[in-house]
């Protein structure tokens, strides 16, 4: 699967407390996205760089994921650093033209759990995902409160997906909003 040798990075995504931003996670968005693009090699460098630096509550996660990811990789580092902190807000504001449709598929396949298949039975895999979102931050000392504030939070910044390719599966993240 992957051309990047796990040793550059599996310890960042086995950290304890990675309930969701783990391994499972990193090969969730590479198979979402070989389906829609060949996975080049800084296209598999996104994949793996993007959340390697994750503390839930941290408003810095991606500054500091894009500064790792140009330290091991700076023939890409700019694409890397562009594709990462678009991550932020799920936006191409600050992407180059000649990196942006591959970093929109890869911003929609990063979020393409918000429409996960109702095929394994009604929102079980939504559910899972939410459950580890919720453990994540309940370890970091986020309280029931916080939690569901800063959740509604960030499902209410969610506008869409932005590909051609994505564009079919947000009714089904709209529906999975509502419900939460």
């Amino acid at each position: 699967m992957y051309k990047i040798d796990p040793k550059l990075y599996a310890d960042y995504y086995t950290q304890p407390y990675r309930y969701f931003h783990n391994l499972k996670h990193l090969n969730y968005v590479y198979e979402s996205l070989k389906k829609h693009i060949d996975i080049s090699f800084r296209l598999e460098a996104l994949i793996v760089c993007h959340d390697m630096v994750y503390y839930p509550g941290c408003n810095q996660n991606e500054e500091l994921s894009a500064r790792r990811a140009r330290y091991l990789f700076p023939d890409i580092g700019e694409y890397l650093t562009q594709g990462i902190l678009a991550t932020k807000n799920h936006d191409l504001v600050n992407v180059s033209e000649e990196f942006k449709h591959e970093i929109a598929l890869f911003l929609d396949a990063d979020m393409s759990i918000l429409a996960a298949d109702p095929s394994m039975g009604f929102m079980s895999e939504y559910l899972l995902y939410q459950g580890h979102i919720f453990l994540e931050f309940k370890e970091a000392g986020f309280t029931d409160e916080e939690l569901k504030i800063g959740r509604l939070k960030f499902l209410n910044s969610f506008k869409g997906f932005i590909t051609e390719e994505y564009k079919g599966l947000n009714a089904l993240a709209f529906r999975y909003r509502d419900w939460e």
